[in-house]
């Protein structure tokens, strides 16, 4: 792609208010259109990978305290109705997540093989 100098400048800084490289910035003008709100999609999925790490861990406990419910045959009338609701949840945040654009710093989140995946942690 060429440009000129002075629109490299502008698109320069306006990546860097962005806090967007330049070729982030401009594949995100490209697919999304308004790039400034970039910052606030990667906020957004980063917030529900978290949410979704959450229930994940809830689930695990839920799992646990199955695999009591079945060693002492008393399994609290509770769990099958939470496994199936925390399932839903997963399902629908897996399904939001695949939607969007996942956030350019991969350290920060759960990078599309993390989601494809689809395993609780």
């Amino acid at each position: 792609m060429k440009m000129d100098d002075e629109e490299f400048v502008k698109i320069q800084a306006r990546a860097i208010g962005l806090g967007l490289s330049v070729p982030r910035l401009l594949v995100e003008s490209a697919l999304h259109g308004d790039p400034t709100s970039v910052s606030e999609r990667h906020a957004l999925t980063r917030e529900l990978i978290a949410l979704r790490r959450q229930v994940a861990r809830y689930l695990g406990n839920a799992d646990q305290l199955t695999r009591i419910g079945n060693a002492t045959g008393e399994l609290p009338p509770e769990i099958p109705a939470a496994v199936h609701i925390s399932n839903r949840v997963l399902t629908r945040l897996d399904d939001l997540l695949t939607t969007m654009t996942p956030p350019p710093d991969r350290s920060a989140g759960a990078t599309a093989e993390d989601l494809a995946e689809g395993g609780y942690e």
